[in-house]
């Protein structure tokens, strides 16, 4: 099984003062930390990534190898 996680980091909430893009990335990756810990973890799951602004920015999902 393979994990992949795909995050678009070309909105606004990336862009908004120094260093933003790295601490919204940080943000969404422990919501998805928190999401895969208690509701997924079997091949073929996925689920939506939102920025602190609420636009769908990716995927996170679980696929067969």
């Amino acid at each position: 099984m393979k994990f992949r996680l795909d995050i678009d980091c070309d909105n606004a909430a990336f862009s908004d003062g120094e260093n933003n893009a790295g601490r919204e990335v940080a943000r969404i990756l422990a919501l998805a930390s928190l999401q895969i810990s208690s509701e997924y973890g079997e091949a073929g799951q996925s689920f939506p990534l939102f920025d602190s602004n609420g636009n769908r920015v990716g995927e996170a999902r679980f696929e067969e190898a």
